[in-house]
């Protein structure tokens, strides 16, 4: 019988997901701003699981990273 450890290990192993609320909290914005992003897009990627939402941390971080500037001229130029 699978352990929650095993289960622990295989989430590790493919990119551990999150869901709407736990994504907002680390983007520090609301779901409601999530879902809007995935409507019109610029957002961070997702994954669609039926018609669950799941985010993978590595994505989150990912978009933050791609939101990360050294100064306002470099935010212009993007």
């Amino acid at each position: 019988m699978p352990t929650q450890h095993d289960a622990d290990n295989r989430a590790a192993n493919l990119g551990a997901l999150v869901r709407d609320e736990r994504a907002a909290a680390i983007l520090d914005c609301t779901p409601g701003h999530l879902r809007n992003l995935r409507t019109k897009g610029g957002g961070p990627r997702f994954v669609k699981l039926g018609r669950s939402v799941r985010y993978r941390l590595s994505d989150l971080e990912a978009f933050l990273d791609a939101q990360t500037f050294a100064s306002t001229s470099d935010y212009e130029a993007a």
